[in-house]
C-alpha cells in the first residue's frame, strides 16, 4: 500500500461444482464473511467485502483458509477474479 490507513476491500470469487468454503484474515485478523464457493455451474462476480479495515504502508498479508466444503461438491478449490482496496 502507498499509504497506512483506513481502506474498504473486496475479493471477488467465482463458484464452481468443486469449490470449498473458505474464510479471510488481513494481517492475523480476521475480516470479511465465509465464502462457500460451490455451486452447480461457473459464476462468476461474486464478492466479499472487507468494510473499514487498518491497511499498513507497503506489504500487508491477506490470508486464505479452506475450512471445508459442502456435502455436495467434489473439492476444494478456489478462484480468485480480483482483489481490491479503497482508501475511506
Amino acid at each position: 500500500m502507498p499509504e497506512a490507513g483506513t481502506y474498504d476491500g473486496r475479493i471477488n470469487l467465482p463458484h464452481s461444482f468443486d469449490y470449498g468454503i473458505v474464510e479471510f484474515e488481513l494481517n492475523g485478523e480476521p475480516v470479511g464473511k465465509q465464502f462457500n464457493g460451490q455451486l452447480d455451474n461457473v459464476v462468476f462476480g461474486d464478492g466479499v467485502v472487507f468494510n473499514e479495515v487498518q491497511l499498513r504502508k507497503g506489504v500487508n498479508h491477506l490470508s486464505i483458509t479452506n475450512v471445508g466444503r459442502s456435502t455436495k461438491p467434489l473439492g476444494y478449490k478456489l478462484g480468485i477474479e480480483s482483489l481490491e482496496f479503497t482508501r475511506k
